[in-house]
């Protein structure tokens, strides 16, 4: 009798969950589901998946579904009453697995964030404006105000140059560096893999002027710094 049981039980152990490449019913076995319609979400945005149950929990899990690599589990949650949320990751032209299983039976809907866009083509330089009298050299009295603290690798961090002075121009370019802190403290030029164009700018008195600094995507999580004119600091972070 103890071996007919001990049989059965490891025969129980050993049957898989069944797995359907699709989107859950509203209700499975006492469970009711509300999962997210869409197929594509932007970079950075949010799925939520709400689970109602008087009795049976569901299994819920957020996946990184890159075709040919092995998944990577980027959320998880065990729910009998509540909403699951996470945040997409913010890389472009990428496809994830929502997932939720429950009483044996597993659902899975599969979702992508869009290409990014082509780079935009960088306006024609503005035409050459006369300084002012007392002007003898461009300003370089000069704020740098990032829009942001903290960017994942991947993303982009705005950022604008401000000219202080109320009488002369300044002139910029489409060019920065980056720099990263160091264990001891001291900072270190960060690579970047692409280059700039070789365009000229004209800010005028007390005007703006929008830039970014589109972080690659193999950036380690750490402490960075744009320089440009000034410097500002900012920390790239991990999605999760």
């Amino acid at each position: 009798m103890r071996t007919v049981f001990a049989a059965a039980a490891a025969l129980l152990i050993a049957v898989p969950a069944v797995a359907e490449a699709k989107a859950p019913p509203k209700s499975v076995a006492g469970v009711k589901i509300s999962w997210p319609k869409q197929s594509e979400v932007s970079p950075g945005g949010e799925l939520s998946v709400k689970v109602r149950s008087d009795k049976r929990r569901a299994q819920l899990a957020f996946l990184s579904a890159t075709p040919g690599a092995k998944r990577v589990l980027l959320a998880r949650k065990t729910l009998r009453n509540g909403t699951f949320t996470v945040t997409v990751p913010t890389a472009a032209d990428a496809r994830y697995e929502l997932r939720i299983t429950v009483a044996g039976r597993r659902y899975s809907s599969t979702i992508s964030t869009p290409s990014a866009p082509a780079p935009a083509t960088p306006p024609a330089p503005a035409a050459a404006t006369p300084q002012a009298p007392d002007c003898a050299e461009p300003s370089t009295s000069v704020e740098l105000r990032l829009q942001a603290t903290t960017v994942a690798p991947g993303g982009r961090l705005p950022y604008q140059l401000v000219n202080l002075s109320s009488t002369c121009h300044m002139h910029t370019g489409s060019a920065f560096t980056l720099e990263r802190r160091q264990p001891d403290g001291t900072w270190a030029s960060a690579e970047l893999p692409y280059a700039f164009t070789m365009v000229g700018f004209i800010v005028p008195p007390l005007g703006t002027f929008d830039k970014g600094v589109q972080v690659p995507a193999d950036f380690a999580p750490g402490t960075y710094r744009v320089v440009d004119f000034q410097t500002a600091t900012f920390e790239v972070v991990a999605p999760y």
